[in-house]
């Protein structure tokens, strides 16, 4: 039996790629550098060389759509005329958290090379462009996607603060850590990255409440945060600023055993962990997902304070706070992406009639159901 040959490192390759590319580095330099024997310089020359070139065949087919996926992006975009852009991953329906967990791989280059491209435009126009990122492994995929490069005209905001205790056995991806990681893979320019933190909720006493006196006192505490020198200051200067929002959208209530569900957690757990609100609570109101903690019903409205549990982009303004925000960027045409399918797609489909994002990037199967919606 042939032994399976070895492939070298992704990491390894770029920075072969960097030094003999971009700073034309001799052979025994790259050796040097990077602490290998010097024979082994050339066969990884080679490697990187067929991996470029991989690499640019890839993208060149997702930037290629065929006509049958043109098709179909034209007649998503035709039934909700808020997105601009649609941009489709073929392959089957989802079934699996093996194949959810490379549905976002493959999402992944295709937000970071839309991000880029929107950088690259705006610098050319000598433009700065201020994005706004919230939470979720999706994003933080884009973000790590992103190659390491200067970014000079490129500034990262968190669109949320989310106080949180502890939270086990499932992962959570703060607006935080996305931010800071696009940041660190752009240059790590000092003043390009900020966000705010929050405290949790104090709910020690909360089995003496009922679900509406819970709400009240977390209504309390948000309004006190919210007020925060800190706080308001961040909200009212950062997201005054922002050109580009990507953002996620969570399903209230999700099917059980959903791919994707059993490490990730979704919006409604969160408002439950942080809040001790549970999501059949509010989905007996109206609410059927959330848009970067911003929860909204099956018309994409939320506009009132009712369902506004944390800290948001706009909070500071009666007129922008909640999914109004991204509504407002949509109708100024800024873009708000979104990179959600799957199980997900009542949600997104009630923020597409709410007109609450215009960039989707998202898998065959939900893009089919969405066409299909009511």
């Amino acid at each position: 039996m042939p032994r399976t040959r070895k492939q070298p490192d992704k990491n390894l390759l770029l920075q072969i790629a960097k030094l003999k590319g971009r700073e034309g580095r001799n052979n025994g330099e790259i050796a040097a550098k990077l602490r290998i024997g010097a024979r082994s310089v050339t066969p990884l020359i080679n490697e990187t060389i067929k991996w470029l070139l991989a690499e640019q065949q890839r993208l060149t087919r997702l930037d290629r759509p065929d006509k049958e996926q043109r098709l179909l992006e034209q007649k998503l975009k035709m039934k909700f005329p808020c997105l601009k852009r649609v941009q489709i991953v073929r392959g089957p329906e989802i079934a699996t958290e093996r194949a959810y967990a490379g549905l976002i791989q493959q999402w992944g280059p295709i937000g970071a090379s839309y991000l880029d491209r929107l950088g690259d435009d705006a610098a050319r126009e000598g433009k700065e462009l201020h994005v706004a990122m919230s939470g979720g492994e999706t994003i933080l995929e884009v973000v790590n996607s992103l190659p390491e490069r200067t970014r000079a005209n490129m500034y990262f905001h968190a669109s949320a603060a989310i106080g949180r205790g502890a939270i086990r056995y499932k992962s959570h991806i703060d607006p935080a850590v996305n931010v800071t990681v696009a940041w660190a893979r752009s240059g790590r320019i000092p003043q390009r990255c900020s966000y705010a933190t929050a405290s949790p909720y104090d709910l020690t006493g909360d089995a003496r409440y009922s679900h509406d006196g819970k709400r009240r006192e977390i209504f309390r505490q948000r309004a006190t945060l919210s007020e925060t020198p800190s706080i308001r200051e961040y909200f009212e200067k950062d997201m005054d600023c922002i050109d580009v929002a990507f953002a996620g959208i969570g399903l209230v209530s999700p099917p059980k055993g959903a791919p994707g569900l059993s490490n990730r957690v979704t919006g409604a757990e969160l408002l439950k962990a942080t809040t001790h609100i549970e999501p059949g609570d509010i989905a007996r109101e109206g609410a059927i997902g959330d848009i970067a903690y911003c929860f909204f019903d099956a018309d994409g409205r939320g506009d009132d304070d009712k369902w506004r549990f944390f800290p948001t982009a706009g909070d500071h303004d009666p007129k922008r706070r909640g999914v109004a925000f991204y509504r407002r960027m949509v109708e100024e045409r800024k873009p708000v992406i979104v990179i959600e399918g799957s199980y997900k797609v009542p949600a997104i489909v009630a923020a597409l009639k709410g007109r609450l994002f215009n960039v989707w990037i998202t898998d065959e199967a939900a893009a089919r159901q969405a066409l299909a919606a009511n």
